[in-house]
């Protein structure tokens, strides 16, 4: 057997791969998931542009700068979820859930529909765990960086 028949075995043996297309299925899991973390990000920030916009109180530095801070995190998640899935959604899960606590003790301006929209993205990025532990697993045993 020549170099060019153990090639083109090794090839199929790639292909046939059950484990392969399983990360493909799950790797569009992964991209469902961080694009929820884009879409949360944008009506944060969309949120929070409005409620400046409709504020007669004077200009409060100090809560828009942790505003703002927090929106770049969110985007910093979407964008390491590309990357190390698993552990940017236990990240997006644990900031949210901060955030949301931290915004039921102090703030005056928690909107119901904001504290829906933060349980639905721990909600449907909880349910997207498993597939991304399964794509940071398969990575990480075939050395494949994204």
């Amino acid at each position: 057997m020549d170099s060019k028949d153990g090639i083109k075995d090794s090839i199929v043996d790639f292909i046939d791969d059950e484990a392969f297309y399983a990360s493909k299925k799950n790797k569009s899991e992964i991209e469902k998931g961080s694009l929820a973390i884009y879409i949360f990000a944008t009506l944060t920030l969309l949120s929070y542009v409005i409620f400046l916009l409709m504020n007669n109180e004077p200009f409060d530095w100090f809560s828009f700068t942790i505003n703002i801070l927090v929106v770049i995190i969110y985007y910093c998640l979407g964008v390491f979820s590309s990357h190390e899935p698993f552990n940017a959604f236990i990240s997006t899960i644990c900031i949210v859930g901060l955030v949301l606590i931290l915004d039921l003790l102090f703030s005056s301006q928690l909107s119901f529909r904001g504290l829906i929209l933060k349980v639905f993205l721990i909600v449907y990025i909880s349910m997207k765990l498993e597939a991304a532990k399964n794509v940071q697993a398969y990575q990480k045993a075939n050395s494949i960086k994204t």
